[in-house]
């Protein structure tokens, strides 16, 4: 399975994550959503995309307003992008992150 790193070098990508994580970095207005998509790309102007071993950041345009976002990894559920011979692909992290009311739990654990 591709990693996050090798589905952007294939071209966009999108990172469903949980906003209300600690360490997240995104508009104001998008914290109130239980999920947010972002979609990352190296093809966009301006694009200065860093993918690191604790986060996936860069300046993404909203309404015109250029602003600096940062998702750490424990707050990603999953990024979709082009597999191998352009076919979709999802790659999630591990532990699988699981939803439970008002976001994801803090351990990672699944909750009952």
């Amino acid at each position: 399975m591709a990693t996050p790193t090798e589905l952007l070098r294939r071209g966009e990508i999108f990172v469903r994550f949980n906003p209300g994580k600690r360490g997240v970095s995104i508009p104001n207005d998008l914290r109130d959503q239980k999920e947010c998509v972002l979609s990352f790309s190296y093809d966009l102007p301006a694009m200065d995309v860093a993918i690191t071993d604790n986060s996936i950041s860069a300046t993404l345009e909203f309404r015109g307003r250029k602003v600096w976002c940062e998702i750490p990894w424990n707050a990603v559920i999953e990024v979709g992008g082009r597999g191998p011979w352009g076919r979709p692909q999802i790659w999630r992290p591990r532990p699988v992150l699981t939803l439970i009311k008002g976001g994801l739990d803090e351990s990672n654990k699944e909750v009952e």
